[in-house]
């Protein structure tokens, strides 16, 4: 995948999973449809299983990131 490709994979995944938000409102934000959502979350799912390291990384850190800043806002 193309460095922006991953990057859009990445934060669908995150604003689905942090958020809370539906597969339809993820879309919206990057005027895209549901099931493109779906499959930026099966992708990233599955470079973490194969066990892309660098990207397991970079998922970590922005989910450590995330927890950080939810914490401080509550």
């Amino acid at each position: 995948y193309s460095d922006y490709v991953l990057a859009r994979h990445t934060a669908m995944f995150f604003i689905n999973k942090s958020c809370f938000e539906s597969l339809l409102a993820t879309g919206k934000i990057f005027n895209r449809d549901h099931t493109s959502v779906i499959h930026a979350i099966r992708n990233v799912r599955n470079m973490i299983e194969c066990g892309h390291t660098k990207y397991i990384e970079l998922v970590q850190s922005i989910s450590d990131t995330i927890k950080q800043n939810i914490k401080q806002a509550v």
